[in-house]
């Protein structure tokens, strides 16, 4: 009891150490907020053409196919200019293709530009130094979205004929642990040759301590419990907690009574292992954990119960509450009982 009692007060008056990460790549605004990477092929002087919407595998397999939509696009677009339907100095050009067969292409008009910007776009095209022509390109079929940036849109036409999106997959991927490890890879050309630039990764370790209040239904006897928890988190390559370990120590008190008067309190101590796995790992927020727990009741009061073991499951995201339902075996005795424990950590 006096441990759990240093823990409870340790998480309060001392939060810098109650809570504290370690990040192994810090997050930063790009970080995603849905499973979704990004190819960034680096043309020349500052113009790139990028890949989103999808996976890093998606793209591997679907490179033969962006040449393609690449290609019919570079065909539409000179013939829609040269027919004026379009005018080349268009800042904002949209392509649509679905098949062979379905393709449409629509532009913005700069004054219409004007009047509609779209704040977070060009906040992040501000950070990315991304010139002004944007070219977007969308396969319908796919769900992937090509963007082009240019500086000057009478070089669209030969730099996006130059470039070879096959060729530059198979230069990303020649790693396979490329796809698994990072949601953004860019490449830089030079002479028809690629090479990778940059790989980016937001994947971080979340060390926690906090101080832990609830109330336990111990067989057939009510318990408030206190304590403290210990978590170590980590997340996935786009920021994401997907995996969850640690520790808690908890305690409670059984109490006995006779002919309805209270003559002794018990008190044990709850020592518990858990690993839980995040259902929405694709989610920065509301996310919902499941997973299992294991430890060991110790009492020097009731022996019944001293060192008796305990295995349970756990959830959390249901409210603010951590969700246990533990069967505990005592010693000495053939049958288990279940203990339900809802955990609120502070």
């Amino acid at each position: 009891m006096m441990l759990i009692a240093f823990g409870v007060a340790m998480s309060f008056t001392n939060p810098t150490y109650a809570q504290w990460h370690t990040y192994v790549v810090s997050p930063s605004s790009e970080a995603l907020n849905t499973m979704s990477d990004t190819v960034v092929i680096k043309l020349k002087e500052n113009n790139v053409l990028m890949l989103t919407g999808k996976t890093l595998k998606f793209y591997k397999a679907w490179a033969g196919s962006a040449d393609r939509v690449k290609t019919s696009f570079v065909v539409d677009f000179n013939n829609a200019v040269n027919t004026q339907q379009i005018n080349k100095n268009a800042q904002s050009v949209f392509y649509f293709i679905s098949g062979e067969n379905k393709r449409r292409i629509k532009t913005e008009a700069p004054e219409y530009s004007e009047n509609s910007v779209d704040v977070a776009f060009e906040v992040e095209r501000l950070r990315l130094n991304l010139p002004k022509y944007h070219y977007t390109i969308i396969d319908i079929g796919s769900s992937v979205s090509m963007h082009v940036f240019m500086s000057n849109p009478d070089s669209l036409t030969a730099q996006l004929s130059e470039v070879s999106i096959q060729a530059a997959m198979n230069k990303a991927f020649e790693n396979k642990k490329i796809s698994r490890e990072f949601y953004k890879v860019e490449i830089a050309t030079d002479s028809n040759t690629y090479r990778i630039a940059n790989n980016k990764q937001i994947r971080y370790k979340s060390f926690e301590v906090a101080p832990v209040f609830g109330a336990t239904l111990f067989g057939n006897s009510f318990s408030p419990i206190i304590g403290t928890q210990i978590d170590l988190s980590f997340s996935n390559k786009y920021g994401n907690q997907f995996l969850r370990t640690g520790f808690d120590l908890t305690g409670f008190s059984l109490l006995e009574t006779n002919n309805g008067e209270l003559t002794k309190i018990n008190l044990l101590t709850s020592y518990d292992f858990k690993l839980m796995y995040s259902l929405k790992p694709n989610v920065k927020l509301n996310g919902y954990w499941v997973g299992f727990g294991f430890g060991m009741i110790t009492s020097n009061d009731l022996s019944s119960y001293d060192k008796a073991f305990k295995f349970g499951l756990i959830s959390e995201g249901i409210g603010p509450f951590r969700i246990s339902i533990d069967f505990i075996q005592p010693r000495g005795h053939k049958n288990s009982f279940t203990a339900l424990t809802l955990k609120l950590p502070f």
